[in-house]
Parts: C-alpha cells; structure tokens; sequence
C-alpha cells in the first residue's frame, strides 16, 4: 500500500491515515502557523488570508467527533 506524505514546519502527516490524525495533524500545523507568522505574516509570506474560519469548522468537527452528543 502506497502512501504520500507531507512535510511542513517539521510535521509528517501519513495523508491515508485515519481522517482524526488529519484533522490533529492539520489543526496543530496551522495553530504553529499562527503563532510563529501572525496572521498578517501569513497573507505576507503566502499571499493569501489565514484560513481562520476554516480552521475553527475542522476543529469543532474534530472535537465534536471525539464527543458526540449522546441522544
């Protein structure tokens, strides 16, 4: 089974790996980008807004799926 990986800001993520250790691994990523660039640094450095709103949807998903609300 092959695999591709991805490596920034020294993290190594597996990308066909269990869709939580994405999520954490994606989570983490971005918070070190925010907090080592800023995100106005980041618009600098990548030409773009900081996906900050995107951010917060993958975290509350992450987190809701880690505590589902029993019904």
């Amino acid at each position: 089974m092959g695999f591709e990986s991805w490596v920034e800001l020294g993290h190594l993520m597996r990308l066909d790996s269990e869709p939580d250790v994405v999520a954490v691994a994606s989570i983490r990523c971005f918070d070190e980008v925010a907090q080592t660039h800023g995100e106005s640094g980041y618009r600098g450095k990548w030409g773009e807004n900081f996906p900050r709103t995107e951010l917060e949807a993958l975290r509350r998903l992450w987190r809701t799926h880690q505590h589902p609300q029993e019904t």
